[in-house]
């Protein structure tokens, strides 16, 4: 699964996941949100809630 079809990702977000090594859903449900922020630059807030989505998408 691509990481555009997480929920609430736009084009910039995916943009950045994936400058970041964030190519597929599972790449992002298997690590912590504050791994996510490092590497993206986003909120540990968003972060959290795009690890919880792909997580859900993953169920």
């Amino acid at each position: 699964m691509e990481v555009g079809e997480i929920k609430g990702v736009g084009k910039a977000t995916e943009e950045k996941l994936r400058k970041a090594g964030f190519d597929t859903v599972e790449s992002i449900a298997t690590v912590d949100a504050d791994t996510v922020s490092e590497k993206t630059g986003m909120s540990s807030k968003v972060a959290a809630k795009l690890v919880a989505s792909a997580k859900e998408l993953l169920e």
